[in-house]
């Protein structure tokens, strides 16, 4: 708890961050538009805004104030007297931020760090534009459209296995129904079929893969503990623990270490020398093909794979779960896209079937997108002074009306997806789970543009390279399970933290880490 926190602890954060404070923030906001910025009222001397923002579900804290102060963009005090912070939904300024100029915005010293630890020095990692662009153009071969469609066959003999052992559960209990946790089972589903692609095996199914899952729900239970929100804050002020030893930092290494020894164990077993390529089509093949070519070393080819499998697996369980859930939770919904995908009688789809040949389904996947992205924060440094626009401009209590910002370099900027994807301004109404709105041909106009007009996937050069994917494999699991499967809400509150990646849990019940209870009933094959 915060409370067990010794107290010479916050007499030393305090006072160290009052005198950096005082130096920072006239050095960063002299000269700007900053401070002309509204800021929400009800900020904590020490943990200024962050502690709300952290301990409301995701993006909560955040829409709640720009919807109270009538604006796209607020300015919210840092912890432990950190300079001030710049959040904003505003379309033309996330354009701007993360499309026009996406080298000039790079992570901020307590968000890479992180990524480092979790994923290796890879593609998220990397911030200079011409290393960015080699990774890109080495990740890219294995994420189009056409090496995907050579999985498809095997992507949906992986959930069959996921769909039998469910069947299993809900059998065995009374009324053929169950509660279940979406996550536990939806991770399992999405780390089978992105290991399919990175390594030509289930990896789920191998005592590396139960281990990756464990010890990332693990670390995700201590994120969104009350002592993992005050050591995220802790960092943001005295970035030189990151290089402390501490247990829980130990413990951000796991996920990786345990992946990199599995790439190591592989790559003995099929070597690769100058005068043989590697057989197969899968990442660690291309990736051996460029190592034994010295296009990159192994510690290098280590860390994409790591991306590779975290990346393609964990963000896209969330979104599945949120997607059966909000089926759950509107049945109306549910018994039409069921009707849908019936038209096929259970049958595997062609690639081309799965996007083109279920228009519901499709609309059920983004509208799940729009309201509960996976990715809900992209904090950003100016490296260079700057100005911001706004598509939505506001009026000071002065009367002034403000249409940019004028930024000096080290001002952090937090893009907020939820206020884009849930802004009123923006989708009208923006909280209601809806997908027919993306049959209408009203759909917003703004200066993003982004897959489906959403920020779910960022936009400009570091949008998410593995897009494709992830839809596919969302897509894979609700055809799959909506067949054999009806999905009844459970009626629990819950909330969410962000980790590397939203984590749905129960209200009340944080410590017991990611849960999205549905209850399943398994449908009768007649």
């Amino acid at each position: 708890m915060l409370s067990d926190i010794p107290l010479s602890v916050w007499l030393l954060s305090a006072a160290l961050g009052a005198i950096s404070w005082l130096w920072l923030s006239r050095r960063i906001h002299a000269g700007t538009d900053v401070s002309s910025v509204p800021m929400p009222p009800g900020a904590s001397w020490i943990w200024g805004h962050e502690r709300t923002v952290m301990q409301a579900s995701a993006g909560e804290a955040h829409i709640q104030w720009l919807n109270m102060l009538g604006t796209t963009i607020v300015r919210i005090r840092g912890a432990l007297q950190t300079p001030d912070i710049l959040v904003t939904g505003d379309p033309a300024a996330a354009m701007h931020i993360l499309q026009n100029h996406p080298y000039d915005y790079q992570q901020g010293s307590i968000i890479r760090p992180l990524t480092a630890r979790i994923l290796g020095k890879s593609l998220v990692w990397v911030q200079e534009e011409s290393e960015h662009r080699r990774m890109r153009a080495i990740f890219n071969p294995s994420l189009t459209s056409s090496s995907i469609r050579e999985a498809m066959p095997e992507f949906f003999s992986l959930v069959r296995k996921i769909c039998d052992e469910l069947q299993v559960v809900c059998l065995s209990a009374n009324d053929s129904a169950a509660t279940v946790n979406m996550v536990g089972w939806v991770e399992r589903a999405t780390l089978s079929m992105t290991s399919r692609l990175a390594f030509m095996q289930d990896y789920s199914q191998c005592p590396e893969g139960r281990a990756i899952l464990n010890i990332w729900r693990k670390m995700a239970s201590a994120i969104i503990s009350p002592f993992g929100t005050a050591a995220f804050l802790l960092l943001r002020r005295f970035s030189f623990l990151n290089k402390v030893p501490l247990k829980s930092i130990k413990e951000q290494f796991e996920v990786r270490s345990t992946i990199q020894r599995q790439v190591q164990e592989k790559m003995a077993d099929h070597p690769v020398t100058k005068d043989q390529g590697a057989d197969g089509t899968d990442f660690l093949t291309r990736l051996m093909r460029l190592h034994v070519k010295g296009s990159i070393g192994v510690q290098e080819l280590k860390d994409h794979i790591t991306v590779f499998v975290i990346g393609g697996s964990e963000t896209t369980a969330q979104t599945a779960a949120y997607t059966i859930w909000e089926l759950a939770r509107h049945p109306e919904i549910q018994a039409r896209l069921r009707t849908e995908c019936a038209q096929f009688d259970g049958r595997e789809l062609t690639h081309e079937e799965l996007h083109t040949r279920l228009p519901l389904l499709d609309a059920v996947v983004r509208e799940t997108l729009r309201l509960h992205p996976a990715v809900p924060y992209m904090e950003r440094q100016a490296t260079k002074d700057d100005v911001i626009p706004l598509q939505y401009p506001f009026t000071t209590p002065e009367g002034r009306t403000i249409s940019q910002i004028a930024v000096r370099a080290g001002q952090t900027i937090v893009v907020s997806t939820p206020c884009y994807n849930r802004s009123d301004l923006v989708w009208g109404d923006s909280s209601v789970f809806r997908p027919a709105r993306w049959f209408d041909e009203s759909l917003p106009q703004t200066s993003l543009t982004s897959w489906s007009g959403l920020l779910s996937f960022s936009t400009g050069a570091r949008h998410c390279a593995g897009y494709r994917l992830a839809l596919t494999e969302i897509k894979v699991l609700v055809y799959s399970l909506i067949a054999r499967f009806a999905f009844e809400d459970t009626g629990d509150a819950i909330k969410s933290c962000v980790t590397m990646s939203v984590q749905p849990y129960l209200a009340g019940e944080a410590h017991k880490g990611p849960n999205l209870p549905v209850r399943l009933r398994a449908l009768s094959e007649d």
